[in-house]
């Protein structure tokens, strides 16, 4: 089942050929790590939000 949030701009982040879906606020920011995981973070908040 696919929900996309209303109200603000999002962008989704598709993992395991679709096994995961995450929908994010526009303006955060998302980078691969050296580790191979991916890092979430929003720029109003001084910790990291979610890592995959």
């Amino acid at each position: 089942m696919q929900r996309k949030p209303s109200a603000t701009s999002h962008k989704v982040f598709i993992a395991d050929r679709g096994n995961v879906q995450f929908w994010y606020p526009e303006d955060w920011k998302v980078a691969p790590q050296k580790s191979g995981s991916i890092k979430f973070e929003d720029p109003g908040e001084d910790c990291v939000t979610a890592k995959y």
